[in-house]
């Protein structure tokens, strides 16, 4: 079981980061991009100007890019976690699996990825059940 927890661990680690270093790239590229000037070339300005296109206004834009910062800032933070947690895995099994844990519910409570997230809370519980040991010679089970 901990070399599953290990595999999950790690992968949803290095899942994170990469989802936040994506999500930080979309966002900052998509930020900049004037969606009425987009309306405009494709010759539709009566739709933007009457709110047809989610985006037009760009106000309810930047709001929404502060929740989505959250979000990137819980992925990161949920990636850095879980491989924290696949690195002490070996040796402190408890304490791993709770940051495992904890960076799953980060991740699901940012609401960026749930893949990450569902990958760190399995990672988090494997590393938590307790793990069988060699029976003892001249014992039988």
């Amino acid at each position: 079981m901990r070399k599953v927890s290990f595999g999950l661990g790690l992968a949803g680690g290095i899942l994170g980061i990469l989802t936040s270093i994506f999500n930080t790239i979309a966002l900052l590229v998509f930020k900049n991009i004037d969606f009425i000037d987009i309306g405009e070339k494709l010759h539709m300005p009566d739709f933007f100007e009457h709110g047809g296109f989610f985006f037009s206004d760009l106000k309810i834009f930047s709001a929404l890019s502060a929740f989505y910062w959250v979000g990137i800032a819980a992925t990161l933070a949920a990636g850095i976690l879980g491989i924290i947690g696949a690195g002490i895995l070996k040796n402190k099994n408890i304490p791993a699996g709770v940051l495992m844990l904890v960076g799953g519910g980060l991740c699901f409570a940012g609401g960026s990825s749930t893949l990450v997230a569902a990958l760190l809370i399995a990672a988090g519980v494997l590393a938590l059940i307790k793990q069988k040991g060699k029976l003892p010679e001249g014992t039988q089970e």
